[in-house]
């Protein structure tokens, strides 16, 4: 459960700093928990979303998806250790 609630913070995090010409980059914003809370995939699925999080030859970064991480990190680091502690109990 506390993954899932960090999860759906960084999603609004990544929504509120995505560029939004047409909202289909935001659209496909996501996270998903698996195995019982241990593992939290996070992202964005558009097949163009690393050209805007990390940029090109041509056009700057954008980030969106590294900052929400960071916000969050503390937290992840903390659901990760009581998902561990619980899980060797």
């Amino acid at each position: 459960m506390a993954l899932d609630l960090i999860g759906d913070e960084m999603e609004q995090l990544a929504l509120s700093q995505v560029t939004k010409l047409t909202g289909s980059l935001a659209s496909t914003i996501f996270h998903d928990v698996l195995t019982e809370e241990i593992i939290m995939h996070f992202g964005a699925k558009a097949e163009y979303a690393a050209y805007v999080e990390l940029g090109t030859r041509t056009m700057a970064s954008r980030p969106f998806i590294r900052p929400a991480l960071d916000a969050c990190w503390p937290k992840l680091q903390e659901a990760a250790r009581v998902a561990l502690a619980n899980a060797a109990r």
